[in-house]
């Protein structure tokens, strides 16, 4: 990122006293916000962003204490991973599928025996 970037101009000129010229332009993205990866690497929006790899073991973590993201990566887990450029490794991907695979062959079998359960009752 560069001089004409508005945060780096506005950054230094606030911390050094410096006199760069903050001028904006196209969509003024960078003018008021930014989007931070965790590794430091700034974009005008979250669209613009690279791929971040993530593991197995940072997913299921992520899902034990994130209730819509566990929910979601339930109901669409390429979905999920895709709008949070999530990148896995090809192993990491086939664990995780099978992972979530027996997790719904576990909720349609509760479902079906509730199920039949109420029709005898």
């Amino acid at each position: 990122m560069g001089l004409d970037s508005p945060l780096v101009a506005e950054y230094l000129n606030k911390k050094y006293g410096t006199k760069f010229p903050i001028t904006p332009g196209g969509c003024n993205a960078l003018a008021t916000k930014a989007f931070v990866q965790p590794d430091g690497a700034m974009f005008p929006c979250q669209e613009l962003t690279d791929t971040v790899p993530i593991s197995y073991q940072e997913i299921i973590n992520r899902a034990a204490g994130d209730l819509p993201f566990r929910s979601n990566l339930v109901a669409d887990p390429e979905g999920i991973l895709d709008f949070y450029h999530y990148k896995v490794t090809d192993e990491d991907r086939s664990r995780l599928v099978s992972l979530i695979s027996n997790m719904q062959d576990v909720v349609r079998t509760n479902i079906r025996s509730t199920i039949e359960r109420s029709a005898i009752q």
